[in-house]
Order: C-alpha cells, then structure tokens, then sequence
C-alpha cells in the first residue's frame, strides 16, 4: 500500500480515536472532565509526532469540526473555532519539530520537546484567539482566565501528555510496525 494512502488511514484513525475519548469522557463525567483531560488533545499529538506537520495539522484542524458535525459539540462558537487553532497548531509544530528538528541525538528527548514546544504554542494560539475573540462578544478574557484555562485546569491533561505521548511515539517509531518511513 502507498505510504500517503496509510498516512491518510493514520490520520484518519487519530481523529476518530479523538472523537470517541472525547465521548467516552464527557459521558463519564462531563465538560468539566473533558476540560480537565483534554481527550483530543492526544490523538492529534501522536499523529503530528509520527506523521508530520501535514498530518498533524490535517488532524488538529478537522477532529472537532468532524466531532461538530457527529456529536454536536464542541459548539463551532466560540470554542469549536479555538479548538481548530489550537490543536491545529499542535500537530503543526509537534510534527514540524519532529520532522526537521534534532535537538540532540535522542530520540525521547527530541519529541518531548517537540511535544512541549506544541502544547505551549497551541495554547498562544488559543488565547490570542480569545484575546481578539471574547472582547468581540463581551465575554470575559484576561491573563488570569488565559492561565487558569489553559495551563491550571488541564493539569491533569498536561501530566498524562508529558507521561504518555512521548514513549507511544517512540514505541511506534522503535517498532517500525506502521511501515511509514524511509
């Protein structure tokens, strides 16, 4: 099979697998769980550390509009829109930074700072959206808020990114089991 047409089944895995953790949690317990874990968040990241800018991008743009379109949410505004920007730019710099970035000879240590130069650049991304959003609608915005909801609340979230991603990317890449690199 032609490497693009598995990169495409891949990144087509990635978003589905997204859609249903991120079911499988609200069901549990609810947007605050959802908010608190941030289920989307590391499918999209797998995808761009293994695949690629192109990938991580495609993944992190269309997993909540597809989950949009399948489950209703997350509503398209305000925070769909943010949600594409953010794990947008996730899969864009992760994958970039895997792709054409050795910041030393190790493998673990080169996506891990893939993975935690994305989640800071995704979640600027998100809060210059609501910088320029929220004012737009009254809604209210500042540092505090732009902390608390991107770095204080999805804590947890972050902690099980930075524990799990980086070692299922490396398995992957070790294992050679998605026969997907040169």
């Amino acid at each position: 099979m032609n490497k693009e047409i598995k990169k495409i089944i891949i990144t087509s895995s990635c978003i589905a697998i997204a859609i249903v953790f991120a079911a499988v949690v609200h069901l549990v317990g609810g947007q605050p769980l959802g908010k608190m874990i941030s289920p989307m968040h590391i499918p999209v990241f797998i995808c761009g550390l293994i695949l690629g800018w192109k990938y991580g991008l495609l993944a992190g743009v269309l997993t909540p509009l597809v989950s949009y379109i399948f489950r209703g949410i997350p509503p398209i505004l305000p925070t769909g829109l943010g949600m594409c920007l953010e794990l947008g730019t996730y899969g864009f710099v992760a994958g970039l930074l895997s792709e054409k970035v050795k910041f030393s000879n190790k493998s673990l240590l080169n996506i891990y700072l893939a993975l935690i130069i994305g989640m800071l650049a995704g979640r600027l991304v998100y809060g210059a959206y609501c910088t320029i959003y929220f004012p737009l609608k009254s809604i209210p915005w500042s540092f505090n808020i732009f902390l608390t909801s991107l770095f204080v609340e999805p804590v947890i979230g972050i902690i099980i990114q930075l524990y799990s991603i980086p070692f299922v990317v490396y398995g992957i890449k070790k294992s050679g089991i998605l026969n997907i690199y040169n």
